[in-house]
């Protein structure tokens, strides 16, 4: 990988490829500014890395269909059965 002018140009494909890819946005979401939106799901079983782009960055899952909903009755489960959340 290397940078011209502050843009990444990315290596050869295979393994070596998608690192390159990988480095490149890191770098493209820091200068952009956009580092702090990138976040890990709050689902401990879960933990993808993904871009919240909620108006006020409070998103906490990577998808609310899926681990949202998994969290959240999972909140609900251990409110019902009187046990103090983690």
């Amino acid at each position: 990988m290397r940078f011209d002018d502050g843009a990444a140009q990315l290596a050869p494909a295979g393994a070596d490829g998608l690192v390159a890819g990988l480095l490149a946005e890191v770098h493209r979401a820091h200068t952009a500014g956009e580092w702090s939106r990138l976040k890990a799901c709050a689902n401990p079983d879960c933990q993808w890395i993904y871009y919240d782009a909620s108006r006020n960055r409070s998103g906490r899952w990577c998808s609310m269909d899926e681990c949202g909903d998994v969290m959240k009755a999972r909140a609900y489960r251990r409110r019902s059965r009187g046990t103090p959340s983690v």
